[in-house]
């Protein structure tokens, strides 16, 4: 494969994606910002976008808005056939991995966000399939219990952190402080805008303990959100998933998605970068996840 390299004026108002890229490599914008370098890795294959990642080099780190990731990144699927084959394959080297990271004794951290019914569950439990059940726990988040309201909002996060050589999955996160919280009201103006500076923090120290911090956005247009919420309304089976506040939620949707794009661009950091999972196709998105997940354990045990 070809490597180019193409730096624009503002990485946010892209001209022509082809002209980023060659017909097979990979393309960089860049912007300077308060003294970083911002790029955008576009990768390309036989002329279709396949891959598109964000990267600073200096102060922070940048990534793609979920806006704009909707709009950048097109028709996101995989085949039933090639789902299965990289399935089987891919969950086989989780295993590996997971066995040496256990020996080694690095702790994992993998944080799930994402709009409702993007299909963050599906996602984990393909996760969880390749992993020895004693070196993993997964931590689904709801709303804080009154002895934790009592404390530090971070302090339920410390306690759920994985041992060394263990995994915590964590189904919802502290990210909740910026978007929920915010959005309903649960915390004063203040709270939340400090806590963009307090989560990164959390997770520098995290890394600097020797975690590696995998963190993803799950992502759907409001198309699909419907037509899964939809589903699940008039499914006696699903009927469980859903409930009035989804359909509140939903409401809300341009305000969750404008401090979504916010908590993407201000907590996004060399040590523990944000990776959007496009899931319109949830079996993508679960290829995609796991694969991501491997080539950060592989880095981290080298």
């Amino acid at each position: 494969m070809a490597y180019s390299e193409r730096v624009m004026d503002h990485f946010a108002n892209p001209r022509n994606v082809g002209e980023l890229a060659d017909a097979n490599g990979i393309g960089e914008v860049g912007n300077s910002k308060c003294g970083d370098i911002m790029r955008m890795y576009i990768k390309v294959e036989n002329n279709v976008i396949t891959d598109v990642t964000f990267k600073t080099f200096g102060c922070g780190a940048a990534i793609a808005t979920s806006s704009m990731a909707t709009e950048l990144i097109k028709g996101k699927t995989i085949d039933e056939e090639e789902y299965q084959k990289e399935l089987k394959k891919l969950q086989s080297r989780l295993g590996e991995l997971h066995n040496r990271l256990y020996r080694k004794r690095v702790p994992v951290i993998i944080t799930y966000e994402g709009w409702d019914a993007a299909g963050k569950g599906g996602n984990i439990k393909r996760v969880t399939g390749a992993l020895d059940p004693r070196g993993y726990e997964v931590q689904p988040i709801a709303s804080p219990e009154p002895h934790e309201k009592a404390r530090h909002y971070l302090w339920r996060f410390w306690t759920r952190l994985p041992k060394d050589g263990h995994i915590a999955i964590f189904d919802r996160t502290w990210y909740g402080r910026v978007m929920v919280e915010r959005l309903e009201g649960f915390c004063s103006e203040n709270d939340w805008k400090r806590a963009y500076n307090e989560i990164n923090e959390f997770e520098k120290e995290l890394h600097d303990w020797g975690a590696v911090i995998i963190k993803f956005w799950v992502q759907i247009d409001k198309d699909t959100q419907l037509e899964r919420f939809t589903e699940r309304q008039n499914n006696p089976e699903k009927q469980w998933k859903i409930t009035d506040e989804d359909w509140r939620n939903r409401e809300k949707w341009d305000q969750y998605e404008e401090a979504v794009n916010e908590m993407l661009k201000k907590t996004s950091t060399t040590f523990a970068p944000w990776h959007i999972l496009e899931s319109v196709d949830k079996k993508y998105a679960r290829i995609k996840a796991l694969k991501i997940i491997i080539k950060e354990l592989e880095k981290a045990l080298k």
